[in-house]
């Protein structure tokens, strides 16, 4: 129910494994997924795909290939489809310049700009916490006449030993701004 320990279990510690295994010039590390990342529907599904995407870029790797430090928020989203799972590149990055990933499930892209109603929370960010959250915004942007034209999206911001009063999460909606309102 809260993916701050799933990411840090899948993905850094994925990635400081296969670090090691790099820097001690191990050559065979076998990784252990299971099929919720074939196509992930929640958070736990995303964080094990990208725990095999990391695996995968350290077998790719040559001379050329760049460390991006992670950065946050870490939004999800339900696209419909499945759950969408967003890291964001430094601002020093933009489409000519963004290294490409070697699988091609997954995708670089842009986000516009845009205005979003957004709330804050503080505790865990369990998906009973969010939807509450997300309801209150939903319930005082309709009453405030402010069209919402995204799905709802959670972001997280600390990591899972931030006690849970001191934790920023926030709910957000991709809304239709007009500045008469």
């Amino acid at each position: 129910e809260n993916p701050i320990p799933g990411i840090y279990n899948n993905v850094f510690s994925t990635f400081n494994i296969c670090r090691v295994c790099k820097e001690k010039n191990v050559k065979k590390m076998i990784l252990i997924s299971s099929d919720k990342a074939i196509r992930p529907t929640n958070i736990m599904g995303a964080t094990k795909r990208l725990s095999e995407f990391i695996v995968k870029g350290f077998a790719d790797t040559n001379k050329d290939s760049e460390k991006i430090a992670m950065t946050i928020p870490v939004t999800q989203s339900d696209s419909g489809e499945g759950m969408v799972m967003q890291f964001y590149l430094p601002s020093r990055f933009d489409k000519n310049n963004t290294p490409l990933p070697n699988d091609d499930s997954l995708e670089i892209s842009s986000i516009g700009a845009g205005y979003y109603g957004v709330i804050r929370f503080s505790g865990r960010s369990k998906d009973k916490n969010f939807s509450r959250h997300s309801k209150i915004l939903k319930k005082e942007l309709e009453e405030n006449n402010i069209q919402i034209i995204g799905p709802s999206i959670k972001a997280t911001y600390n990591g899972p030993f931030t006690l849970a009063p001191f934790r920023r999460n926030e709910s957000m909606y991709l809304v239709n701004w007009d500045k008469q309102n």
